[in-house]
């Protein structure tokens, strides 16, 4: 017979191994990975100004983004500065975007350092060369290019003020502004072209155009200059000419094979549209003019003119037609 002692012995053993087995059971807690032992540093300080800058930002903001979930401290200090001008005060030196006022001609650098919660520090050196302003006293000068003369149907000129740049300081921002000031009556062009230094016109009028180019400097000086465009009649309007012996042929195309003609001539093919040209072709079987329904036509910049058939699914016409010579003829209007 069991005696109390025994009883609460064996009771004391089953809840120790109740436990062990709870406790075997249990999943291990979770070890959280180390913080971050780096900071990236990344900011953008202009290598290069002209003393015409008033401000000039030290912006560190990227460094925020590139290290996220971390609170960040920042401080800038100047280590190098030209003697004659002093050292800068920065403001905000300890936000990640400061900025300096007024800075003196010679050469600086700048130092950032920054801080996180975890214990870690970066630091990065950045340099600033402030030059004398190339623009005192001098306003810009402006070229807008040699006068232009093109013959209708072409209707497109390039507007190129790029010679602008070499009569001016070096690396200085220039501002450009086209306008037009002169055109033929029923031309219906924008008096503003332009804030490019380069512009691409349609002049559709016969007649005379005359555009001008302002230019304006980073101290706000200003400078124009004009060209003119004459745009001639079109040398062929009302005449007709017919091309002999064009061969339909296969060429490849965007769903396949095409079936067309390709005439070459640059003096005739030139910014042809439906509203200058009339285009026929002669069907040698039928002996008459196809049924303009039957193709299209289109003209490239390079002076072809290039005709589809436009039944495109029809093999037999394929088979019957490629190699087949024959007539086009053209009509300008």
């Amino acid at each position: 017979m069991l005696t109390l002692h025994r009883i609460l012995y064996q009771r004391q053993i089953q809840v120790f191994l109740l436990l062990l087995f709870v406790v075997s059971c249990r999943k291990p807690d979770q070890v959280l990975p180390d913080g971050p032992n780096t900071i990236n540093v990344e900011a953008t300080v202009p290598a290069l100004i002209y003393s015409n800058v008033k401000e000039v930002y030290l912006d560190a903001c990227r460094t925020i983004s590139l290290n996220s979930r971390r609170a960040m401290f920042f401080n800038w200090s100047c280590t190098s500065f030209p003697v004659a001008s002093g050292k800068p005060r920065i403001i905000d030196s300890t936000r990640a975007l400061a900025w300096i006022e007024k800075p003196g001609i010679g050469q600086y650098v700048f130092k950032l350092t920054v801080k996180d919660n975890l214990g870690n520090m970066a630091e990065s050196s950045y340099a600033l060369d402030v030059m004398e302003d190339t623009l005192v006293g001098k306003k810009p000068i402006a070229k807008a290019g040699p006068d232009l003369q093109i013959q209708a149907p072409k209707h497109t000129v390039f507007l190129d003020a790029y010679e602008t740049f070499s009569f001016n300081p070096r690396g200085r921002k220039l501002l450009f502004k086209w306008t037009v000031i002169q055109q033929p009556a029923g031309s219906f062009l924008n008096n503003f072209i332009s804030d490019e230094y380069s512009s691409l016109v349609n002049v559709s009028k016969e007649g005379s155009y005359k555009f001008r180019l302002q230019v304006e400097n980073e101290l706000g000086l200003e400078a124009s200059d004009t060209m003119e465009v004459k745009v001639l009649p079109d040398p062929y309007k009302g005449t007709t000419r017919v091309f002999e012996n064009v061969e339909w042929k296969r060429i490849p195309g965007a769903w396949g094979d095409d079936l067309a003609i390709i005439i070459y001539d640059p003096d005739y093919f030139i910014e042809r549209y439906i509203s200058n040209m009339e285009v026929k072709v002669w069907d040698v079987d039928k002996k008459d003019w196809f049924d303009p329904n039957n193709f299209g036509w289109y003209s490239t910049w390079e002076g072809n003119l290039i005709i589809k058939y436009s039944h495109l699914d029809d093999e037999e016409v394929f088979v019957k037609l490629v190699g087949v010579k024959t007539r086009v003829q053209v009509k300008f209007l």
